[in-house]
């Protein structure tokens, strides 16, 4: 067994990490957290910076999981790996929330036809709302796309549209999950952040232009990536956006697992 954690990362004592599936290894950023009684059953597990697994959870199956910075598992959630899972940056999955990459049961010995197993992808800030929703196997959720409470996924979501129902359907006609921001908005927005921070902080975060500046991190409001330097400003800045207010990207590896995110499109046919 092997396990990098970075820095501030943790992993309850209570966590069981087995290797069914082969030796595991484990890789976990920075100010990660992988909560009580997660059951960790896959030969490959990487996730980025500033993610919560929460408690009695389920990570398990023959292939990789990556999910990457800023992401939130629910608790008592299942993500079944028997194809590769690939969890992009700033998603959050809502509690009890089952994502699938195979179905497979039925005796192929009487004629089942329903038998097959397919890597899926969450890409970036999809969010599944609440909880108790279940993804059929092998699919791609585009970003930004919003499933509500509930709901049972069985086709490709599109990027920026709402789903809902059983199974669901798009009903961005009837709420829209987004609204156009400028980057005049955003730059008002943020100043707003600064200033509740630096309230209850008594911080010294600072704006010019575009750029965000605490000691020696800067934060590029553009492109929301940031100069990761680990400072406890910093960490405490980052706390303080990544759970609904902003989500900022490290410049170095933004995207986890980028070469087996390339595997699992090249086996896709993407």
């Amino acid at each position: 067994m092997r396990i990098i954690k970075g820095k501030n990362s943790q992993i309850e004592k209570s966590v069981v990490i087995s290797g069914v599936y082969g030796e595991p290894t484990i890789i976990m950023g920075d100010n990660s957290y992988i909560g009580r009684n997660v059951n960790i059953a896959v030969p490959y597990l990487e996730i980025g910076d500033y993610v919560t697994i929460h408690h009695d959870s389920s990570i398990s199956g023959q292939k990789e999981c990556i999910i990457g910075h800023n992401s939130w598992v629910g608790e008592k959630s299942l993500l079944n790996t028997t194809g590769a899972l690939w969890i992009g940056n700033n998603v959050g999955i809502g509690a009890a929330t089952h994502i699938w990459t195979h179905i497979r049961h039925g005796e192929l010995f009487e004629g089942c036809l329903l038998d097959k197993v397919s890597p899926a992808i969450i890409e970036d800030d999809v969010w599944l709302v609440g909880g108790y929703i279940t993804v059929s196997q092998g699919l791609i959720l585009g970003k930004k796309s919003v499933i509500l409470t509930g709901s049972v996924v069985t086709k490709n979501t599109a990027s920026d549209r709402i789903y809902a129902g059983t199974p669901a359907v798009d009903i961005t006609s009837k709420i829209k999950p987004y609204k156009i921001m400028s980057v005049q908005d955003k730059m008002i927005m943020m100043d707003s952040f600064i200033r509740e921070f630096n309230k209850k902080e008594r911080s010294k975060v600072y704006r010019e232009g575009a750029k965000i500046f605490l000691g020696k991190s800067e934060f590029d409001i553009l492109s929301k990536t940031y100069n990761k330097k680990l400072s406890s400003g910093e960490i405490k800045f980052m706390q303080f956006l990544k759970g609904y207010r902003a989500k900022f990207i490290p410049k170095v590896c933004p995207i986890v697992g980028r070469s087996i995110l390339s595997r699992i499109l090249l086996e896709l046919g993407k």
